[in-house]
């Protein structure tokens, strides 16, 4: 259906956000001059924080539409990628971590119970598997291409800022997703 597709491009988007964050968080970091122990204790904030995003999160896709859910999960994590992006002191960092934390940390719980939720029970692993798929082929491209924009550029803040701008393509593809009449992921 076109929904599993479109969730498919959406998530894709904000996976390249998700996992290249999480490989160049402490080069970039140390990049943009805060020291090997902020940066490392970022990481460890990322994860922390990110439990308020699972329960928060999650419980508003328990209440509400769990696509206007993810959208925003989605929006949290661009919009705090371009605050990754933008670092320039530890209160920058700051607001990276109360953006992008709660939302990815809110991504993964309610992406699964929206397919769940669009695609039904009976064909729920096959489901999860094309996603998680998919999901993985867009996470190692955005390693890639951010590790050849440093490369090019010396700098690791162009590349976060495309890959912020292509994780806010994911907020109304997400919010548009309805759910199908005939769910099939065809």
């Amino acid at each position: 259906s076109i929904a599993f597709w479109q969730l498919m491009l959406a998530m894709g988007l904000t996976g390249i956000a998700m996992g290249t964050v999480t490989v160049f968080a402490i080069p970039a970091l140390e990049s943009y001059g805060l020291s090997t122990t902020t940066a490392g204790f970022a990481v460890f904030l990322l994860t922390l924080v990110s439990l308020s995003g699972r329960w928060g999160l999650g419980f508003l896709g328990d209440v509400g539409e769990k696509r206007y859910v993810l959208a925003l999960s989605f929006l949290l994590i661009a919009l705090g990628t371009l605050a990754f992006a933008l670092i320039g002191t530890v209160w920058h960092l700051a607001l990276f971590l109360l953006l992008n934390s709660p939302g990815h940390g809110g991504a993964i719980p309610v992406r699964f119970a929206l397919m769940g939720d669009y695609f039904g029970r009976k064909s729920y692993g096959t489901i999860l598997g094309v996603t998680m798929t998919i999901g993985t082929i867009f996470g190692v491209a955005g390693p890639v291409f951010v590790g050849w924009m440093f490369d090019q550029t010396g700098s690791y803040r162009l590349a976060f800022i495309v890959i912020a701008i292509l994780g806010l393509l994911a907020v109304p593809i997400a919010a548009i997703a309805k759910k199908p009449e005939n769910p099939t992921i065809t």
